[in-house]
This record gives C-alpha cells, sequence and structure tokens, in this order.
C-alpha cells in the first residue's frame, strides 16, 4: 500500500460520501493523484514519493503548476484536507512564485512576453532562470508588460514592514524648502 493509496483509505471512513478519483503513479517515481470531491468542494492531491503529498484547491490552478501546500506525512496531509473541508477553506498559494510562474499565472507564454518586450523568446527564458541577477528596471520592465506593477518591501524582525519606492514617481516629492523672514 503506497501513502496515497493510505490516504484515499483514510478519506473514504472520515468523509464516506466524498467522491474520490484515485490513481496510483503508473511508473515507480511517477506522480500518482487523488481528486476529492466533498459537499460542492474539491481538492486535488499530488503525491510523488521524492515531493511527497501537493493539495491545491483547483480554482485557477492549470496543468503542470506546482501544489498551493506540500506535506510530509499521511497523517499531516489527512489533518488538512480534513480542515479544508469541515471548514469549506481554500488552499493557500504561496506567496512568493518565480517569475517562470508569474508569467504562467497571467498566461502569458513566452514568445508573447518576448515580442511585449522586444526581445527574443530564449531571452526571456534566461530572464526566468537568473532574477536573482536582474536589475530592478529590467525586472520592473518584466512585470509592466504583464500588466503589473512592481513593488519591493522591507521586512524587519520587530515587525516594520516598508515598500521602497523604485520609481522617480513613486518616490516621495521632497517638502519645498521654507523661507525665514525676519520681521
Amino acid at each position: 500500500m503506497t501513502p496515497l493509496s493510505e490516504l484515499a483509505a483514510r478519506l473514504r471512513k472520515t468523509f464516506p460520501d466524498a467522491r474520490l478519483d484515485f490513481s496510483e503513479p503508473a511508473v515507480p517515481g511517477g506522480v500518482g493523484f487523488l481528486d476529492i470531491s466533498h459537499s460542492g468542494d474539491v481538492l486535488a492531491v499530488q503525491w510523488q514519493e521524492k515531493w511527497h503529498f501537493g493539495v491545491s484547491s483547483p480554482e485557477g490552478h492549470g496543468y503542470g503548476e506546482k501544489p498551493d501546500e506540500v506535506y510530509r506525512t499521511v497523517d499531516e496531509v489527512a489533518a488538512r484536507i480534513t480542515d479544508l473541508l469541515d471548514s469549506r477553506r481554500k488552499t493557500e498559494p504561496p506567496l512568493a512564485v518565480t517569475l517562470r510562474e508569474l508569467r504562467a499565472e497571467r498566461r502569458l507564454p513566452q514568445t508573447e512576453l518576448a515580442a511585449l518586450l522586444g526581445v527574443s523568446q530564449p531571452a526571456v527564458s534566461r530572464l526566468e532562470r537568473h532574477v536573482s541577477r536582474m536589475l530592478v528596471a529590467s525586472l520592473r520592465a518584466v512585470v509592466q508588460a504583464m500588466g503589473g506593477r512592481l513593488v519591493i518591501q522591507a521586512h524587519f524582525p520587530d515587525g516594520v514592514v516598508r515598500q521602497i519606492a523604485i520609481d522617480e514617481e513613486a518616490a516621495p516629492k521632497p517638502e519645498p524648502e521654507r523661507v525665514m523672514i525676519d520681521g
């Protein structure tokens, strides 16, 4: 019995009226799937031995995207699925995404983004692989080409979060000098 089949058996007991569509990995090391439908809520579970369990609420997800949440054990994932189905909440996608994931979320092919930026498709591929070496101005241009606005924040241990002005128009304007007149 694989961990995925163990999870399916456990969920059948916990939610006997749920519809479970279950498929084991087709090849050793492959990915298995478990789709759960219960009272109008749907969850998708992926399992792969080296990556463990990935759980997503399918709305807004496309084929091949990373799961929203990842769990290592059957106990952890069963508890989370039970909580999600009982509370009728959705999974929480990670806040940080790669540039490739952001582009895919926007349903924008590399070729189309390349045309918007006036560069080649291989150049977009290189940008996506090397974001850490990208200039802020280049990253801003990519995000703007996708229809967004780049915002950079600094987070401090005391809980202070400050947005860093990266555009001239976003930077606070200096106060005009005040001239003191005697008398």
